[in-house]
């Protein structure tokens, strides 16, 4: 079957059409990857992502309050690196953050470092962020859960493609100890989400390839292949027909002949677009277990940010 395993991520309004827009949506996931990873906005949602979790839509308890030393600031200068832009509190802990702690959830001092000697001020989300990192971490140690090396090594190759950590920190603008940390709470967090959501895997359809020039509208074999694979159990091979006439398939391509010895290309993208809004649907499913396992357990938690730099 045409299809490919994908860290998940927030389903999409529409499927991408063509190969091409399909091709740039997955560009655009690698280079978010790092701050992805970071950040867990979970997503996963999922997914760094490339999308590193799918990211649910969490009820964190937070209060803001502008700091006289940092009031909407967008840099900060290298003495105020050590000022507290926030804390959060899990359990009985209270933890501050400060900007030299956000900067590095987030990536480097050099790579935050701007033209003329100050720092990119973090987002307040980094605190957040830092936060349910915790909640989560402790969560899966509750559970008994941690990520071994090969875990974490399946993990890396899975979302950028190599688990040489060198590669890896570089990748995500750190130094290598600060990108081992972070792969091994991204990969147990990951583990934790499997167990909650039932180890679900989803598969992403992959979109066919396009047709030869002028043959877009040909009943071509790899096209019929293709919709009859995506069809699956509604597909009668034998019969050379449709087994379920009510089949999610079947109602979308009424238009469209199918047969054993082919299809049109643009009969293939219709069924491209008939299983990616059911990957969605499933997704979106999956999503939303995780996402409401999450909330529960935000309500242990609270954060506090000392700047409006959002």
């Amino acid at each position: 079957m045409p299809t490919r395993h994908t860290q998940q991520r927030p389903p999409a309004q529409n499927p991408p059409r063509y190969k091409a827009k399909a091709e740039v949506r997955r560009a655009s996931t690698a280079a978010v990857v790092a701050r992805t990873i970071l950040l867990m906005l979970l997503t996963l949602l999922i997914g760094l992502v490339v999308g590193f979790f799918v990211r649910p839509l969490v009820k964190f308890p937070t209060s803001q309050a502008p700091v006289p030393s940092l009031p909407h600031k967008t840099s900060v200068s290298e003495a105020e690196l050590d000022s507290v832009m926030g804390s959060y509190k899990v359990g009985s802990t209270t933890r501050e953050v400060t900007v030299r702690d956000a900067i590095l959830e987030e990536g480097t001092l050099d790579a935050a470092k701007l033209e003329d000697g100050t720092y990119r001020m973090p987002s307040a989300d980094t605190v957040l962020a830092l936060a349910r990192n915790e909640l989560l971490i402790q969560e899966a140690d509750h559970r008994g859960i941690e990520a071994t090396q090969s875990d974490i090594d399946a993990y890396a190759l899975e979302i950028v493609g190599t688990s040489d950590i060198a590669q890896v920190a570089g990748i995500m603008g750190l130094d290598e100890t600060a990108a081992r940390e972070s792969l091994a709470r991204s990969a147990t967090i990951k583990k934790l989400r499997d167990e909650v959501v039932g180890h679900t895997v989803l598969t992403e359809p992959v979109p066919p390839e396009a047709a030869p020039e002028g043959a877009e509208d040909t009943m071509l074999p790899q096209y019929g292949e293709y919709v009859i694979e995506l069809a699956g159990d509604e597909w009668d091979r034998a019969a050379n027909m449709w087994a379920d006439e009510n089949g999610r398939f079947r109602s979308g391509l009424r238009d469209y002949t199918i047969t054993n010895d082919g299809a049109t290309y643009s009969a293939a993208l219709a069924a491209y677009e008939i299983a990616y809004a059911a990957y969605s649907e499933e997704e979106a499913a999956v999503a939303a277990v995780w996402t409401t396992y999450v909330n529960e357990l935000l309500t242990e938690a609270s954060a506090e940010l000392l700047t409006l730099t959002i």
